[in-house]
């Protein structure tokens, strides 16, 4: 496990301060974020659900690039403008992207919004980030686009290679900004290619080389 190696790393490293043959390798993380992930399961308020429709699998999805320090993200949009993971029909192959940057330290993520230079790139669209509610609106508040976001992730017990997010910045993937939960799967990095979001956010140091 991850965790295991980080402790360790942390161990040899102090056996052998006195030498100074560790160096500084950076904050430790939970686990590998690097490459795509695919929303598996989520909880907007009634309780923890599935993609309810094959056609919504893979269709919802993060991709990491370390290297940049952003997060790309990418929401199937059907034929009627949905977007909503338990609304849209994914039956045009299109995508809205939302671009952020990000800070990993331990079980903790810092994303912070950002408006990309390129908007729209072959399937991928970006979209405006939707302001959210006043605070003191029983539907939430939490941070707006371009303020810090704060996210606490764990293993979900269920899967492997699967983590549990403690919220996602308002509106993307249907989120309120306060009490949403989701859930993600690794994919192969392929998974994230077709969106065109990885262009759009310039998350590409980490993509698979064009053929």
């Amino acid at each position: 496990m991850p965790t295991h190696q980080y402790i360790l790393t942390g161990a040899l490293c102090a056996l052998v301060a006195a030498t100074g043959a560790c160096k500084d390798e950076g904050p430790t993380k939970l686990f590998e974020e690097k490459g795509a992930w695919s929303l598996d399961k989520f909880d907007i308020g009634e309780g923890i659900e599935n993609l309810d429709l094959q056609e919504r699998e893979d269709q919802f999805l993060i991709y990491f690039d370390p290297e940049t320090e952003i997060v790309a993200a990418a929401s199937c949009i059907d034929s009627m403008g949905n977007m909503e993971i338990s609304e849209s029909l994914c039956d045009v192959q299109e995508f809205t992207c939302r671009c952020f940057h990000y800070t990993f330290e331990d079980d903790q993520m810092s994303w912070v919004e950002f408006t990309p230079e390129l908007k729209a790139s072959g399937a991928g669209t970006w979209v405006m980030p939707p302001d959210p509610p006043d605070p003191a609106d029983e539907d939430g508040g939490g941070p707006k686009p371009g303020e810090a976001f704060g996210i606490t992730l764990e293993a979900y017990p269920e899967s492997n290679n699967t983590w549990r997010y403690s919220g996602l910045p308002f509106g993307l993937f249907s989120s309120n900004g306060v009490s949403s939960r989701y859930v993600f799967q690794v994919r192969g990095e392929t998974a994230f290619t077709a969106t065109g979001c990885l262009e759009i956010c310039g998350a590409t140091t980490a993509a698979p080389p064009e053929m």
